[in-house]
């Protein structure tokens, strides 16, 4: 597998392709988190030596380097992304740019609009929610802060709950489809290892990096981007890519280079591409 993806590169570079590398965050870059009990939050653990592979990368080959996550411009965390790469970051699945102190909001006012909307329509219903899945044995958090889209997260009261997680999931998602309308709203569920969330349909990570393209003047024919992911929330930036590099628990598309491994197999591929030189 590893030859397959040093041969494809190799070819890349031989046809005169600069590298872009674009890339999840969470259970990719890092798989490794502390609870923080005063924010109540767990803080994601940045390698420092994923971070000098990633700053290291030698910039006559790798033109730009995207992270690309499901958190939101709100997030407690934020400077942990900022730190793997000084480029822009992609947000709320593909919601939001963020670039030092710019922000741009990719969604129209329209959708905005619409999402406010179903956000309404989900807070007159919170309590009743959060009852049910209490009783279910899960704590559920809303995150309706956001610009783009609507985070859900469940957690575990007791250990054997865990197991039942993806099903209470699938559980959520069809109590909140009954209560709003999704689809004649252009609103869809986003799926990832950790979280659900609604989103703007037309929007997405790969339709974010593609903006981030057309801002940076970078034509698409002439780069060569490499995708990293773990989830079903990366599979839009894998179609879109033109190398994908699966490293999350499960295979995810017919076309990706499966390594699993998360973090440590990123690693060995940042280092495989500084090696090409």
């Amino acid at each position: 597998m590893i030859d397959e993806i040093r041969e494809c590169l190799s070819v890349a570079i031989r046809d005169g392709k600069k590298l872009v590398v674009v890339s999840d965050f969470d259970e990719t870059l890092t798989n490794r988190y502390v609870y923080e009990k005063e924010r109540g939050n767990h803080r994601p653990v940045v390698s420092s030596e994923l971070v000098g592979l990633i700053r290291g990368l030698n910039r006559q080959l790798v033109t730009s380097v995207l992270v690309c996550s499901g958190r939101g411009s709100d997030d407690p965390y934020i400077d942990r992304l900022s730190r793997i790469s000084s480029d822009f970051l992609v947000l709320e699945n593909g919601g939001v740019l963020m670039g030092g102190d710019w922000i741009e909001v990719l969604a129209s006012d329209e959708e905005l609009k619409k999402i406010e909307m179903i956000k309404n329509e989900l807070r007159s219903n919170l309590e009743r929610l959060e009852k049910n899945f209490k009783k279910r044995g899960f704590v559920l958090l809303a995150r309706m802060t956001r610009s783009t889209d609507i985070e859900f997260r469940l957690q575990p009261l007791g250990s054997r709950n865990v197991v039942k997680i993806d099903d209470e999931y699938t559980k959520l998602m069809k109590v909140v489809g009954d209560m709003v309308d999704l689809e004649p709203n252009g609103i869809e569920w986003v799926v990832s290892g950790s979280a659900v969330s609604l989103r703007v349909k037309r929007l997405s990570k790969w339709s974010a990096v593609d903006r981030v393209l057309g801002v940076k003047g970078i034509v698409r024919d002439d780069v060569f981007i490499v995708a990293f992911g773990d989830n079903r929330n990366d599979i839009d930036m894998f179609d879109g890519a033109d190398m994908a590099i699966n490293v999350g628990r499960e295979r995810l598309t017919d076309s990706e280079y499966y390594l699993g491994g998360g973090r440590t197999s990123v690693m060995g591929a940042l280092e495989l591409i500084n090696s090409l030189i």
